[in-house]
């Protein structure tokens, strides 16, 4: 089981990277770094299937939120409200957890997920994840603290991760109809 929370956590780390690197953004990963995160908003989604519960929160400052808005610009910067950016940061979780499962996919390993939800002055403790383990990462992006986790259960003892050599479905970013 070691193996497999240390694969999901390689996984998830590599997708909030190319989560950011996507909005061109300068990213470096940090020490645990708590202090800094204040009364951030953060979004989260929960996900999972019959072997694996997985609950993903995306902590991110409104300087971050403004600066990777699809339609920033240098003099725009105060046009950009809390109500807007707050809709962003939801779409970064739904990016995110997309990333993610996409991963997840090629290594055999396919979950359902939930839709995101919002909660508001960095209120963490409220987040519902009682008896999910937490695995934090702390991230410089373009010099201002992002915390990204991923909260997990595994309940598969034997779960294993491994790269699928089937299709795992449409290329990522493109949707696929039920």
């Amino acid at each position: 089981m070691a193996d497999a929370t240390e694969t999901l956590c390689e996984l998830f780390e590599s997708s909030c990277v190319e989560l950011f690197s996507g909005l061109d953004c300068q990213i470096q990963k940090l020490a645990a770094d708590d202090s800094a995160m204040g009364k951030a908003p953060i979004a989260f989604i929960d996900a999972g299937s019959e072997d694996l519960e997985l609950f993903i929160a995306l902590h991110v400052p409104f300087s971050v939120l403004t600066m990777t808005y699809p339609e920033f610009a240098a003099e725009s910067i105060m046009a950009v409200s809390e109500e807007v950016l707050e809709d962003w940061i939801s779409e970064l979780s739904n990016q995110l957890v997309g990333r993610f499962k996409h991963k997840l996919l090629q290594n055999s390993c396919a979950i359902t997920i939930g839709l995101p939800d919002l909660l508001y002055d960095g209120q963490a403790d409220q987040l519902p994840v009682n008896h999910l383990i937490p695995h934090h990462f702390y991230f410089d992006v373009d010099k201002e603290i992002v915390k990204c986790s991923l909260y997990l259960q595994i309940l598969k003892a034997d779960l294993t991760l491994a790269p699928s050599q089937e299709d795992s479905g449409p290329p990522e970013g493109e949707l696929e109809f039920f």
